[in-house]
């Protein structure tokens, strides 16, 4: 078991060594971003990439619906969902 003996894992607590804070005494802070809201800003845009640019990548798989490639279904549903009108 953990914790017992000259192992790798003696000093460090098991799961029932672990004191448990009462929830009623954690309220004031339940709600309180684990961060601060300054950290949580956007980073800078990452360039502009095609919306179907994964679809690219990937080979294609041998799988058809009604004699159409999935990769031709797809295609304008990524480029409607990115709001592109592929032109």
């Amino acid at each position: 078991m953990s914790g017992e003996g000259g192992g790798p894992g003696a000093d460090r607590p098991g799961l029932s060594d672990v004191a448990d804070v009462p929830f009623a005494e954690r309220l004031a802070d339940f709600y309180q971003p684990g961060v601060s809201p300054a950290r949580l800003r956007e980073h800078a845009r990452l360039p502009d990439t095609p919306p179907d640019l994964l679809l690219r990548i990937l080979d294609a798989p041998p799988v058809k619906a009604r004699h159409i490639p999935i990769l031709d279904l797809l295609r304008p549903a990524y480029r409607r969902l990115a709001g592109d009108d592929g032109t």
